[in-house]
């Protein structure tokens, strides 16, 4: 990761952003899907800070996520979340997750890999931007300025049919042939 980086090469790099545009949730293919779900944490607020015991700073947990207002004729419900402003040509992929019920809560913790929730099947892994599965906490650089953090969750007319933990790749065709509704939670998290 790359919270070892002196902040003056943070500073250097801070015009260097993925940018939201570039977050599946902003994509042009997605712009007509409604958003209608409404996704929630109790760790922070829309557009608020996130603590940074879910950060790598902290002990690296998932935060607590849930969502409602899912629409009835839902056959599965998917999450993918992304670093909007990572030095890098796209968002890093901080999580994805797919099985989940329409109506969902999850502590915090539970999208880590090895938590009961995932030992129990009750959450399906992907693979995140370091190829591993579950949640990979924030490690923006130093002096980079705030990361926008989007936790997106969509829900899809067609249970995906998987034969490995998907990527975000993966996970983005499946929402752009089968997504229905979609909504959104940003915190932010940042590194002096």
């Amino acid at each position: 990761m790359i919270g070892w980086m002196p902040s003056f090469i943070g500073r250097a790099i801070r015009g260097m952003r993925a940018g939201l545009d570039k977050t599946l949730f902003h994509e042009a293919a997605l712009k007509t899907i409604p958003s209608t779900i409404i996704v929630e944490s109790a760790a922070f607020a829309a557009g608020g800070a996130k603590p940074r015991a879910h950060s790598i700073d902290g002990d690296g947990t998932s935060p607590p996520i849930s969502w409602r207002n899912v629409p009835a004729e839902t056959r599965a419900v998917v999450l993918l979340a992304e670093d909007a402003d990572s030095p890098t040509p796209g968002p890093f992929v901080h999580l994805v997750a797919w099985g989940l019920p329409n109506e969902g809560s999850f502590g915090a913790g539970d999208f880590n890999a090895g938590s009961s929730a995932a030992k129990s099947a009750t959450i399906k892994l992907g693979r995140n931007g370091m190829m591993a599965l579950g949640y990979t906490p924030p490690d923006p650089p130093p002096g980079h300025g705030p990361h926008r953090y989007v936790y997106q969750v969509y829900a899809l007319k067609q249970v995906p049919n998987f034969t490995s933990a998907p990527n975000r790749n993966t996970l983005a065709k499946v929402v752009r042939d089968h997504a229905i509704a979609k909504g959104v939670i940003e915190g932010i998290y940042e590194r002096p």
